[in-house]
């Protein structure tokens, strides 16, 4: 018996209807969402879900972490703080820029 490493590709092969790209597509994202939920519980404070709360994109929000690590490079609870600092002084810039 042939071992099935992915049903839903078998189950369209039976049925005609093979969407190679749709397939691969959706186990990427899959598998991006279980990265960044593994990321966020390496976390102290959830910084990221303020972040996805207030709409930052994830490009700033590394360039937020990266900049804070550099100026706190050894304690990750301090870092986080000023982090979610930062995102929410940015959140409030932006809301402000757009009034």
């Amino acid at each position: 018996m042939e071992k099935v490493l992915c049903p839903e590709l078998l189950e369209r092969k039976n049925n005609g209807n093979i969407n190679l790209y749709e397939i691969i597509h959706k186990k990427i994202v899959s598998l991006q969402i279980v990265i960044k939920n593994i990321k966020i519980m390496d976390t102290i404070f959830n910084y990221q879900s303020v972040a996805d709360k207030f709409g930052i994109s994830d490009n700033i929000v590394r360039k937020i972490v990266e900049e804070i690590r550099k100026e706190i490079p050894n304690d990750n609870m301090l870092m986080e703080l000023h982090v979610l600092r930062a995102l929410k002084a940015y959140a409030n810039k932006q809301k402000f820029a757009l009034v």
